[in-house]
């Protein structure tokens, strides 16, 4: 079985993604990775988290859920476990930053960036796409709208202003 650990961390501006300038047909991603044999699925939250990100040391992570699917791939089956979990983040982040995941072999660049609910994900939908894309099992009474800390969305003035303080 492949296990993953995946990290929705929000703060008052958005929800942190990246992507991968070295790879532009990589979609963007939020933090998380693959739980060592033997490793706490926290545990790998947390380590995965800091090692993407550059955010060490965090602690508050809540369990949101997890899911289970088997897929195809080279002619074998794979079982793929993920657990999801939210963070989250003090305001005053910086808008955009870079990070290079020396954990990953090759070391890969990320640029992070706090998505804003204007551009595509508030709470309900957040709710919803981890819901339906991965076909959530629920920790009790979390995964609600409001559940991930998304604000409803700001117009780009009010983003702008809020965001750059």
């Amino acid at each position: 079985m492949i296990e993953k650990a995946l990290i929705y961390a929000t703060n008052s501006c958005g929800i942190l993604v990246f992507d991968e300038p070295d790879f532009p047909e990589v979609p963007l991603q939020v933090p998380g990775g693959t739980v060592e044999e033997g490793e706490p699925v926290i545990d790998a939250a947390r380590r995965e988290f800091g090692d993407e990100t550059g955010l060490v040391d965090r602690t508050g992570f809540r369990l949101l859920g997890d899911s289970h699917r088997t897929f195809e791939r080279d002619g074998k089956l794979h079982n793929l476990h993920r657990t999801y979990f939210h963070l989250s983040l003090e305001d005053g982040l910086p808008d955009t930053w870079d990070h290079f995941d020396d954990h990953s072999r090759p070391s890969v660049e990320r640029r992070f960036r706090l998505q804003s609910a204007n551009c595509g994900l508030d709470a309900g939908r957040a709710s919803v796409l981890v819901s339906r894309r991965y076909h959530l099992r629920e920790a009790p009474g979390i995964m609600k709208p409001g559940a991930l800390g998304l604000k409803p969305a700001l117009n780009h003035r009010q983003r702008k202003l809020r965001c750059q303080s």
